[in-house]
């Protein structure tokens, strides 16, 4: 018994050099984990019955993964018409944290190149429960009388402060994407 244990453990050797002969040379590409999204096949080329081509919702897509919470949010008005309000749509996930219970309109700010807000901000759960969930931060689009993005907007930027035990997370839309909003 014990010489065929001994057998199988030197064809198993032996047969480690030959397999990796066979196996195939190149080096893995190293991809960074924060570099990954997930792409919809049908939603990338989209076209319109009239032949144009739709905004892609993914490109508007900012995400962030830390602390207890994972958070992607999309800047809703850029494919999607509203007159009256800034429509930001969060998508939160985690294992540890109550995220239904977030008063998320207190920890947001709004930043441009022009202007700053940090008040009038409401929340709407739209999705999900729990530990999933989806909602809609909205703010007007005038604040204190002045739009908050007009044609010379360089940026937009949306930081969510003290949530899942990171300090402050900040998702920015630039200039080009600006112009596409509806």
């Amino acid at each position: 018994m014990e010489k065929i244990i001994i057998v199988i453990v030197v064809l198993a050797m032996l047969s480690i050099p030959v397999l990796g002969m066979l196996r195939n040379d190149e080096t893995p590409e190293v991809v960074n984990d924060n570099q990954i999204e997930e792409v919809d096949e049908e939603e990338v080329e989209k076209e319109s019955e009239e032949g144009e081509e739709e905004t892609d919702y993914q490109d508007y897509i900012r995400s962030n993964r830390g602390g207890s919470v994972d958070i992607a949010i999309v800047l809703k008005n850029i494919v999607e018409d509203n007159d009256e309000n800034l429509i930001f749509e969060l998508m939160l996930n985690t294992h540890s944290v109550d995220l239904e219970s977030v008063e998320y309109e207190n920890l947001v700010n709004l930043k441009t190149d022009k202007i700053n807000v940090d008040e009038g901000f409401s929340w709407q759960l739209t999705e999900g429960s729990g530990h999933h969930l989806s909602g809609e931060l909205k703010l007007p689009k005038t604040y204190k009388g002045q739009n908050i993005i007009d044609n010379d907007t360089e940026f937009v930027e949306i930081e969510i402060k003290d949530l899942g035990g990171v300090e402050s997370r900040k998702f920015l839309w630039e200039k080009d994407e600006l112009n596409n909003i509806k």
